[in-house]
């Protein structure tokens, strides 16, 4: 289930960022795919400094948490890249 939702925030985060074309066009390297997960990460911590409600800012810490965790979990990363790549495939 985390997986999941680690592989769902990259995947927002490339659409949010119009990196569809640059993932279609080319094979994207690990370390593309890791600087997305930080910028979810950012995006998300943006939003609670934007001024979140007390609920929303609780939800939102507790996906940076999961998220962060995922960071140093190299071999769960690489399954979810796995996971990102085989969603763009099926998109073209």
């Amino acid at each position: 289930m985390e997986e999941e939702f680690v592989a769902s925030q990259i995947l927002r985060y490339l659409e949010k960022d119009n990196a569809n074309a640059i993932v279609n066009s080319q094979e994207v390297s690990d370390e593309y795919l890791y600087d997305a997960l930080k910028s979810s990460i950012k995006d998300i911590e943006d939003g609670i400094a934007n001024g979140d409600t007390v609920e929303n800012t609780y939800i939102k810490r507790e996906y940076i948490r999961m998220l962060k965790s995922f960071l140093n979990k190299p071999e769960s990363l690489k399954e979810i890249y796995q996971c990102v790549r085989e969603y763009f495939k099926q998109e073209k």
